[in-house]
């Protein structure tokens, strides 16, 4: 990891705040690098849950130099999983709304950027949630054969003026996020199913409580996980 990096970017974020920094244009893509790093660091994250059904682990760890609490979810594929079919749906952006009841649109752009509007949550006060992403893939990930990883990291939405109008003029009370950075990844075993991992920071923007954060990404993000999961098993029969 790049240490002074890093460090300059703690510094930064002191001196001007973290919500400050992240709404300049063009941060997003200087750090995502490091902010990837400490999501794939396996020190700090704390274990707050295992489901009693399929396994699926859920971990926190707060990440200072953001202000905020990362969180990643830990499973064991279906052995009847394709490695191959299942990171196939998670590139595929553009159709993510297809099989996903949490979103309005999802959107590719260009050179890997996309944008997704989210349905405002069921029984929590949220409003619905966008968000202009770059996101890169990345396959046989330190030489193992079949390590996959998908990055993505927030993009300043001005660089895409038309679809950004198309946005706040379609979905008037949706409200940018403020950031986001995260990863999916599948790792291989050679003694059964392959692993998958969903990491993600980020500040949804708006005024919305710890605990209500806290709340709806314990739910969304085990739900993502599965609902890929079942939609790779499904499009393999």
């Amino acid at each position: 990891m790049r240490a002074h990096s890093l460090a300059k970017t703690t510094v930064t974020l002191a001196l001007l705040g973290t919500l400050t920094l992240l709404t300049v244009p063009g941060v997003h893509a200087a750090i995502a690098a490091d902010v990837h790093q400490v999501l794939l660091t396996e020190s700090g994250w704390t274990h707050i849950s295992t489901d009693d059904n399929d396994g699926l682990q859920l971990y926190k760890k707060h990440i200072a130099t953001l202000g905020a609490n990362a969180f990643m979810g830990k499973k064991t594929l279906d052995p009847a999983v394709n490695d191959d079919l299942l990171f196939k749906l998670i590139s595929d952006v553009g159709n993510h709304e297809a099989f996903s009841s949490n979103l309005h649109e999802s959107t590719e752009l260009k050179g890997g950027d996309y944008y997704q509007v989210m349905k405002a949550p069921k029984m929590l006060p949220v409003s619905e949630r966008y968000w202009f992403n770059h996101a890169t893939s990345y396959r046989n990930v330190g030489g193992v054969n079949g390590h996959l990883r998908r990055t993505w990291n927030s993009i300043d939405s001005s660089t895409y003026t038309t679809e950004h109008g198309h946005v706040t003029s379609t979905y008037a009370e949706a409200v940018e996020i403020a950031f986001t950075y995260g990863m999916w990844e599948i790792v291989p075993n050679d003694s059964g199913p392959s692993t998958l991992l969903y990491r993600t920071v980020s500040n949804p923007g708006g005024d919305i409580p710890a605990w209500v954060m806290s709340s709806l990404t314990g739910r969304t993000l085990p739900d993502n996980m599965r609902t890929f999961e079942k939609a790779a098993l499904q499009a393999s029969q």
